[in-house]
């Protein structure tokens, strides 16, 4: 009958290789070009001398004079201004820097101000908050959520399946205008 190997011997191996370990020197080797993605995600500064900070970019910035400024790069983004401007009661911001111009104009062709948008997201504010809720914090990139073109460059983001259930609003479109998501409204 043949045995295998010692038990002893093994172990005394794997203490030799992990007493060893410390010793080893650690060299990172670089194959990604300087100037890739990956290279700037990793933080180093690129080739050509100028650096990037890893740094998110603020989303709202209040300046000296007390004036605020809204940045939405994203759906997320988007519904996190949403929220903040309908439970502090910002009409005027709402209306000049969330509200696309689409809707506004439309508004307008009805012979009815804009700002009534807000007053009407501010008397469905539950349902609103219902809608962000079910979707989460990951936003657009959430699971039950699709991103679907509207054409126009529009995009909804529609709750699929269970996640939409018992809701009033299952989707929010929104339109990229001078580079910043603004609200198209909601269904």
């Amino acid at each position: 009958m043949t045995r295998g190997p010692n038990r002893t011997a093994i172990l005394g191996g794997l203490v030799a290789i992990l007493a060893a370990v410390p010793a080893c020197e650690y060299q990172e080797l670089s194959v990604t070009p300087r100037n890739s993605l990956f290279h700037r995600l990793s933080g180093e500064a690129p080739s050509n001398g100028t650096a990037r900070s890893l740094e998110p970019s603020p989303i709202r910035v209040e300046h000296p004079d007390g004036t605020i400024t809204l940045f939405s790069r994203s759906g997320r983004d988007l519904m996190v201004h949403i929220r903040q401007t309908l439970i502090q009661n910002e009409r005027d911001l709402f209306t000049e820097q969330i509200l696309s111009d689409m809707t506004r104009e439309e508004f307008l062709d009805r012979n009815v101000d804009p700002e009534a948008a807000f007053d009407e997201l501010k008397a469905r504010q539950r349902d609103v908050m219902q809608f962000f809720g079910r979707i989460g914090p990951f936003g657009e990139h959430s699971p039950m959520v699709f991103m679907e073109p509207q054409g126009g460059h529009v995009m909804r983001i529609r709750l699929t399946g269970m996640a939409q259930q018992g809701l009033r609003w299952t989707f929010m479109d929104m339109v990229l205008e001078e580079g910043s998501w603004r609200l198209r409204w909601f269904g």
